[in-house]
């Protein structure tokens, strides 16, 4: 197993930690365990809120320039 299945096994594994966290524990475990599966596949940007918001803002500034210049 090369550098890249080990980098994705550990991703796997604090997804699902942090998909049983927040389906027992969590604020939002009244939303049921998809819900929180769905939301643990991007756990870095649960753990670090900004990083969702930038990753926003990224996705935001990429669909404008897509729009802008692939309609040509």
């Amino acid at each position: 197993m090369g550098i890249k299945g080990k980098l994705l096994s550990v991703y796997a594994l604090i997804a699902i930690v942090t998909s049983v966290y927040t389906s027992v524990w969590g604020d939002l475990a009244y939303k049921g365990a998809a819900y929180n599966i769905g939301r643990s596949i991007v756990w870095p940007c649960i753990l670090f809120p900004s990083l969702g918001t930038f990753i926003g803002g990224v996705l935001i500034v990429l669909f404008v320039l897509w729009v802008s210049f692939g309609r040509r």
